[in-house]
């Protein structure tokens, strides 16, 4: 089960989004991963970080994750990680999944070029994604960034997500 969502009013946040992250204060001597990552900049390993990108972003987004509730017959969510990664020229990210959370999520603040999407491992998943689009997947699909071979900048909002409280109508009940 995969979710692909448009966001037509992200134009209006785009630049607040940007400001925010770029004011965001980090140290690139603590950007680790594995000897095949190359990230120029994440707040990924500040885990108790002051996020101001996140009150923006959540106002974005939002009205799509109660759609999702909705969809998943579910009461709520929980965001269980929220960070940014921006990738440079030549910048990637290897191969990997997410543990402890039923979706991961990516969020394109910043991609000028389509085919610096994520990519899956079962290309079956592959989808085309443009800036503004928020796509949500199982956790444990394993997915990369791929090396950014542009001058472009590419930035994106990712965070895991679990929803919960299964809700069942009374009729449900009865069976």
């Amino acid at each position: 089960m995969m979710f692909k969502n448009s966001f037509m009013e992200y134009k209006k946040y785009k630049q607040e989004l940007l400001d925010a992250i770029n004011n965001m204060p980090i140290n690139t001597d603590d950007i680790q991963g594995s000897k095949n990552d190359k990230i120029s900049r994440t707040d990924y390993f500040i885990p108790d970080a002051e996020r101001p990108y996140f009150k923006i972003f959540k106002k974005i987004i939002e009205p799509v994750m109660q759609e999702m509730c909705k969809k998943l017959n579910s009461s709520h969510y929980d965001i269980l990680y929220l960070w940014f990664q921006q990738y440079n020229h030549a910048d990637t990210h290897a191969w990997h999944n997410h543990t402890g959370s039923q979706f991961a999520n990516v969020f394109f603040v910043e991609l000028e070029d389509s085919s610096l999407g994520t990519e899956f491992l079962d290309s079956k998943h592959n989808t085309t994604v443009k800036e503004g689009d928020l796509i949500t997947f199982p956790a444990y699909l394993y997915h990369r960034s791929p090396v950014n071979l542009t001058n472009t900048r590419k930035t994106v909002i990712s965070f895991n997500s679990s929803f919960s409280l299964f809700r069942i109508n009374e009729s449900q009940n009865n069976k």
